[in-house]
């Protein structure tokens, strides 16, 4: 294992040796990128635009799954609270919740 790390670490020593050290090489590797880039932009662009498009579009579909799910549960709270404020005014409170209904001072 301790090979391994050696052997990479000399490479690297050794590209910084020939680019006369690290700035150099950083500043070659910035002119390389700013060369490559006009090449490589319009590959990268094809190949991500599909997949951008993908996730936009799952996104929107989501979004309106979502949308659907809140109006319909909505909706059922709704009829359940009618439901239950119908059944809840017809039927006549006991004797001993009525007491509870009135004000302080009248009798019940």
């Amino acid at each position: 294992m301790s090979s391994l790390w050696g052997a990479k670490g000399k490479t690297m020593a050794l590209f910084e040796d020939l680019t006369l050290g690290a700035a150099t090489s950083t500043v070659l590797l910035g002119v390389g990128v700013v060369v490559a880039a006009p090449l490589l932009l319009p590959v990268v662009g094809a190949v991500v635009w599909p997949v951008v498009r993908l996730a936009v579009q799952s996104g929107i579909l989501a979004s309106d799954a979502t949308a659907a799910l809140v109006t319909t549960v909505g909706t059922e709270l709704d009829k359940t609270v009618a439901d239950v404020r119908t059944q809840t005014t017809s039927t006549p409170l006991p004797d001993s919740a009525s007491g509870l209904m009135h004000l302080e001072g009248t009798a019940a």
